[in-house]
C-alpha cells in the first residue's frame, strides 16, 4: 500500500517524494509523525491504516503537516479485499482532487502512464518489492516479476522494478553483459509504456556511464539536474557519471546534495566509493549505512578499514565480505594474513583473470586499488589502466586513493596518470559538442 501511494505521488513534478524504503523502517516502530517528518526531512508526513470487515476492505490515510502537528486532510476508501487495484485507483483519485490541491500541488500532476490490470500480477509485483536485493534474494524476485509481466505486460512500474533486479545480477552476481541488456531493455520498455518514469531514465543513464558512454551520460545527467533539481535521484546520478569521468570533488559535493534531499535511499549507496577513494572514510560510512546489513556493506567497511590502516579491524571485517565470487574474498583473505600463503601469487594472477571479465570498469578499479595495497603492483596497474581505456577516467582518485600508495611511487604510475588526464580532457570535449542520447 505505501509503495503505491509513493508511485501516486512521485507523478507530481513539484512533490519531493521519499521511497518506501526509507519510510518503511519507520512504520515498525512506534514514531510519531513529527518526529518521522524530521527524520526524513519532510514538511508533510502520510499515515493511516486498514481494516478487514468480512470482504470489505477499508483504507483510511491521513496527511499530517510536520511543523503543526494538524491533520491537514483525510480520506477513506473501501473495496472487495481481494481487488486491491480498485483500492489503489480509488486513492490516485481522492489524493489527486483532494490532497495535492491542499499541497499547493494540483497543477504539477503527470497521471501515471498505465495501471494494474491483472490483480494476480499486481500481487506479485508488490511482494517483489520487499524482497532484499542481496544476490540470492534478488534471484527470486526476478522470478517472481518475470511472472507478473508475463500476467500483465503493460504495468510500467512492474518493468522498471524488473530492470534494477536485472542490472543487480549483471553487475553482483554474474550475469554479466546478457543480464545487463535485459536490464536495459526492461527500464526501455517501462519508459515506452510510460515516458515520465524518470527514475528509468536515471537508471538508463548510469548504464550509459559503466558502458563507457560517460560523455552522453553526463550530459544527460546534467540535464536532469537542471530540469528536477529538487530530485534527490538527479544528484545522485549526476554524482555517478562524475566518479566515472574522475572527478570526485564534484561528485561527492553531488551526494552530499542527494543525502540532503533524501537522507535514506540506499540507492545512494554507491556514493562510498567517490568518498573512499578521497580518503573520507567517515563520510563514506555514512553512506555504506543506507544499505546496513547488506553483502555489500560488509565490502565496503572491509575497504574503508584498510583505507583507515586499521588492520586487525579489517582482518576480522573480511570475514564478514560475502562468499559471492564478486566480491574475490579469497584473494582480500589472504592478502590480510601476517604471512602471506604460498600460492599467494598464483591467487593474485587468478583474481587478476577474472577481474578482466567484468564489463563495469570501476569494478577494475577498485579491485586493482586492493590489488595495489597488497604488494601486487604490476597486476593492480593492468587492471587500473584496463579501466582507464574504458573510460573510467580516475583523475582524482588517482592522486588521492589512500590505497594506492605504493603504486604511486612505482614507474607505471605517471603513465596511468597521463592516460587518466587525458580521458578526462576527451570526454569533457566531447560534452561540448552535440550529444545524442
Amino acid at each position: 500500500m505505501a509503495d503505491e501511494i509513493s508511485n501516486i505521488l512521485t507523478g507530481t513534478r513539484s512533490l519531493d517524494v521519499r521511497p518506501t524504503n526509507n519510510t518503511g523502517k519507520l512504520a515498525a516502530g512506534d514514531i510519531d509523525p513529527q518526529q518521522a517528518g524530521r527524520q526524513l526531512r519532510v514538511s508533510t508526513v502520510l499515515t493511516g491504516h486498514y481494516l478487514l470487515q468480512g470482504k470489505k476492505l477499508l483504507v483510511t490515510i491521513e496527511a499530517i503537516d510536520v511543523k503543526s502537528n494538524r491533520l491537514i486532510w483525510q480520506t477513506t476508501v473501501s473495496a472487495p479485499s481481494q481487488d486491491l487495484i480498485s483500492v489503489q485507483n480509488q486513492l490516485a483519485a481522492k489524493m489527486r482532487q483532494g490532497l495535492l490541491p491542499q499541497l499547493g500541488a494540483a497543477d504539477g500532476f503527470v497521471e501515471a502512464g498505465t495501471k494494474p490490470k491483472n490483480q494476480d500480477a499486481y500481487d506479485l509485483y508488490m511482494r517483489s518489492l520487499a524482497i532484499s536485493h542481496d544476490s540470492g534474494p534478488n534471484k527470486s524476485a526476478i522470478g517472481i516479476l518475470e511472472e507478473a509481466v508475463n500476467m500483465d505486460s503493460s504495468y510500467a512500474p512492474a518493468w522498471e522494478a524488473l530492470g534494477l533486479r536485472y542490472y543487480y545480477y549483471a553487475a553482483y552476481s554474474g550475469g554479466g553483459n546478457a543480464m545487463f541488456q535485459r536490464s536495459d531493455e526492461a527500464y526501455r520498455h517501462a519508459l515506452t509504456l510510460d515516458p515520465n518514469l524518470n527514475s528509468a531514465s536515471a537508471h538508463l543513464l548510469l548504464h550509459m556511464a559503466e558502458r563507457g558512454e560517460v560523455a552522453s551520460a553526463y550530459a544527460g545527467a546534467k540535464d536532469l539536474v537542471r530540469r528536477r533539481p529538487e530530485w534527490a535521484e538527479a544528484h545522485f546520478t549526476l554524482s555517478y557519471v562524475l566518479r566515472y569521468a574522475g572527478m570526485l570533488p564534484q561528485a561527492t559535493h553531488e551526494c552530499d546534495v542527494a543525502m540532503a534531499l533524501d537522507g535514506g535511499n540506499y540507492e545512494f549507496r554507491s556514493c562510498a566509493w567517490a568518498f573512499l577513494e578521497l580518503g573520507r572514510t567517515q563520510r563514506a560510512m555514512d553512506f555504506a549505512r543506507l544499505d546496513a546489513g547488506s553483502e555489500w556493506a560488509a565490502y565496503i567497511t572491509f575497504s574503508s578499514l584498510i583505507r583507515e590502516g586499521k588492520i586487525e579491524q579489517a582482518r576480522t571485517a573480511v570475514k564478514n565480505i560475502s562468499a559471492n565470487p564478486f566480491d574475490r574474498r579469497d584473494f582480500l583473505e589472504a592478502c590480510m594474513q601476517a604471512n602471506k600463503p604460498s600460492d599467494f601469487e598464483a591467487i593474485s594472477r587468478k583474481t587478476e583473470t577474472a577481474v578482466l571479465t567484468e564489463a563495469d570498469p570501476e569494478t577494475r578499479y577498485y579491485q586493482g586499488a586492493a590489488m595495489a595495497y597488497c604488494g601486487e603492483t604490476d597486476e593492480a596497474a593492468r587492471l587500473i589502466n584496463s579501466a582507464i581505456w574504458q573510460n573510467y577516467c580516475a583523475v582524482s582518485a588517482l592522486q588521492s586513493d589512500p590505497l594506492l600508495a605504493t603504486l604511486r611511487k612505482s614507474p607505471a604510475f605517471p603513465q596511468l596518470l597521463t592516460a587518466a588526464q587525458q580521458c578526462q580532457t576527451k570526454m569533457l570535449e566531447s560534452v561540448k559538442q552535440p550529444v545524442t542520447k
